[in-house]
């Protein structure tokens, strides 16, 4: 429908059903998934309750009182304006409260199957004023249990729980917040220090980093004022809501993070999966992202503008690192001995072996997590190993870090805490002139624990970079070369971590970052004993060093494997193709394993 007042003859015969109190329990769903799919729709629903309100407190009043509706209560997805069930009769001359709640399904269906009848000839009467007391005060429905009449305050509703607490402070809240702690819809927090984490009723789980104030709406909602956060949402529904004050921001079935700041700028980047971001000022504008699309929307004098931006690498990475286990999914990895990413699974239905919409399986415990606002095309033309084979063509949009990422696990006869062998194909794409010249032009593989930490946690690290750091001190690192333009890799000179790449940490190999050239890479695991060794195949040689030292000594958790490419400037045609990611336990040809022979 294109005009809120012009209804389709379907959402009158409903709506007028629903009031009927007649409505089926085919005909609920159809009208909930109209609602959902229509502002139009929602609207004019806002409009009809208002009039049956108004005639039903006629009745029984005999005046009328006219109620205004807030337009977000319309605009907000996920969160439309329905009352769900009525859960305790109401009699006309009382003053008990009413009740509106939903309650028992889990699935947050907007609309139950139909009202129950109430005693007395108030029956139309009592549930439209829910209606309007609810459309006055700007309450979303969706999920919370509202106990109102006459101006009583609403009742609190528990929607979430602190699950861990990681040097939290609070500020403005009584009594004691500790782990097992529950949170009321409504209920306003400030986290002045550390990192929370809460697990809602609708299912996701969300992860705060202070300074932030936000505030629990309902079991699928959460506003925040200012802050940073992380979501990860896997419960039965898809539509868990982050509303800033710039945007809301619906889950598609994702993990995602939003940061709200205080310039009128709401930060939104996708992890895995799709959201849709929507301004508050005006619901049309809205986009939707894919995985690793980063966003900021801003209000100015010209309205509010969802413009594509270059996320900052680091933002949300200690928060990823708190959500990581409700990111993965750990199983017995199922009957095999080597976890594969080929590329091959884009036409089937469960899709391990793709890119979007990848899901954990066959050893892997993550779907592919990325960055940089990524283009994947599975293509089968130039193929980077047998003709026709396919593989993972990747182009990405502005942004400095360009990266995807995926953790693998056990399967029947693969055990990742063993001495195992990693190998893929690789190839350059892009041009190759808008690559170099500077040291943060980087191309770096590693392991790391969670998905984008290139920081002294990472374990084995191969990689090209651009130029030396020429930066004088202070504000340079005293020491601080590389082999620019030479594939490198990593082995530790200390017994620390070292916190920067630096050539005294660096092997260079003496061969030449190529361009359109198939590359072959091995590295094989040693988690006990914090090494590993490392080999290099190009069009014409080959490099192998054993014995390489972890950058980090204790990475023995580091199974998230990265393929990354980065950049000094936002806007370069840099991209790579990927293809025969292997990951199997080492056997007695040790490299050999990884690196076919010229």
């Amino acid at each position: 429908m294109t005009d809120a007042s012009q209804p389709s003859r379907e959402l009158e015969s409903l709506l007028a059903a629903l009031c009927d109190d007649r409505l089926s329990p085919d005909q609920s769903e159809r009208l909930e998934t109209l609602l959902r799919s229509s502002r139009d729709a929602r609207r004019y629903y806002i409009k009809y309750m208002h009039l049956h309100c108004a005639v039903g407190r006629y009745c029984a009043s005999g005046s009328v009182e006219p109620v205004t509706a807030r337009n977000e209560i319309v605009d907000f997805p996920g969160e439309v304006f329905v009352a769900s069930r009525v859960a305790e009769t109401m009699r006309a001359e009382s003053d008990k409260a009413v009740v509106v709640s939903e309650q028992g399904d889990g699935g947050g269906a907007l609309l139950s199957p139909h009202f129950p009848r109430i005693l007395g000839p108030w029956s139309l009467a009592a549930v439209s004023a829910v209606v309007c007391v609810a459309v006055a005060l700007g309450i979303v429905l969706n999920r919370v249990e509202i106990i109102s009449r006459e101006g009583q305050a609403s009742a609190a509703v528990v929607v979430a729980e602190l699950t861990s607490d990681h040097g939290c402070v609070w500020a403005g809240r009584q009594g004691a917040f500790d782990v097992g702690s529950k949170l009321s819809s409504g209920e306003r927090v400030e986290l002045v220090k550390g990192v929370a984490k809460l697990a809602f009723q609708g299912g996701a789980t969300v992860v705060v980093k202070s300074p932030a104030v936000f505030e629990p709406v309902t079991a699928m909602s959460v506003r925040v004022q200012r802050g940073s956060l992380v979501v990860r949402s896997d419960g039965p529904r898809k539509d868990f809501t982050v509303i800033s004050p710039e945007a809301s921001i619906v889950d598609l079935g994702t993990s995602f993070g939003v940061c709200a700041g205080d310039q009128g700028v709401t930060d939104v980047e996708v992890f895995e999966g799709k959201v849709e971001v929507q301004t508050e000022a005006v619901p049309r504008n809205r986009r939707i992202l894919g995985l690793g699309e980063a966003v900021q929307v801003r209000r100015g004098k010209q309205g509010t503008r969802i413009n594509t931006v270059a996320a900052r690498e680091e933002q949300f990475a200690d928060l990823l690192a708190v959500i990581w286990d409700d990111i993965r999914q750990v199983d017995d990895g199922g009957t095999g001995s080597v976890v594969v990413a080929d590329f091959d699974d884009a036409q089937h239905q469960k899709k391990v072996d793709s890119f979007y919409g990848s899901t954990p399986g066959r050893g892997w415990l993550t779907p592919w997590l990325a960055g940089g606002n990524p283009k994947g095309v599975i293509r089968r033309d130039d193929a980077l190993s047998g003709e026709g084979d396919p593989y993972l063509s990747l182009k990405f949009g502005r942004a400095n870090g360009r990266v995807i990422a995926r953790e693998y696990g056990r399967r029947s006869d693969f055990d990742p805490s063993k001495p195992h062998v990693i190998s893929w194909r690789w190839r350059f794409e892009g041009d190759p002139k808008q690559f170099g010249g500077h040291y943060q032009d980087r191309i770096l593989f590693y392991g790391a624990p969670t998905l984008r930490h290139n920081t002294g946690d990472n374990s084995w690290i191969i990689g090209v970079v651009g130029a030396a750091d020429e930066t004088p001190p202070p504000k340079g690192p005293e020491l601080r070369h590389f082999f620019p333009m030479r594939w490198f890799v990593y082995d530790r000179h200390g017994d620390e971590s070292s916190k920067m790449l630096d050539g005294r940490d660096m092997i260079d190999t003496g061969m030449e970052f190529k361009p359109n050239v198939v590359y072959q890479f091995a590295v094989v695991v040693y988690p006990d004993e914090s090494r590993y060794d490392a080999a290099i195949r190009d069009d014409e040689k080959t490099f192998s060093r054993t014995g390489l030292l972890f950058r980090f000594p204790k990475s023995k958790g580091a199974n998230v494997i990265h393929f990354n490419i980065r950049t000094a400037k936002e806007k370069k045609d840099l991209g790579f193709s990927l293809d025969s990611v292997r990951i199997e336990q080492l056997q007695d040809g040790g490299l050999k394993q990884g690196i076919e022979p010229l």
